[in-house]
């Protein structure tokens, strides 16, 4: 998986990789949501737990939660692996 954990909480993950995960396992499923991306097409997550998206496109591009932010993309089906330990 194709990703860049800066700022110690933040991680980005490019989005062919959310539409097309390369992990087994459990993933969280996300429905046509908006997401904050920066200028190479990734998006953004805190802590690895928190997708920084939403259904409502406004409140995405409101977000700004990064300097990074560059914009709002819409994903149908995106898929991110988690595990049960990270909401423990």
């Amino acid at each position: 998986m194709s990703e860049v954990s800066d700022e110690r909480n933040w991680t980005r993950i490019a989005v062919s990789d959310l539409i097309a995960p390369k992990q087994s396992g459990m993933h969280m499923v996300y429905r046509d949501s908006w997401w904050a991306v920066d200028a190479e097409n990734r998006v953004f997550f805190y802590k690895r737990v928190s997708p920084q998206c939403n259904s409502n496109r406004a409140i995405v591009e409101r977000l700004k939660t990064h300097p990074d932010m560059v914009g709002v993309v819409q994903i149908p089906l995106a898929m991110w692996p988690v595990s049960i330990s990270d909401y423990v």
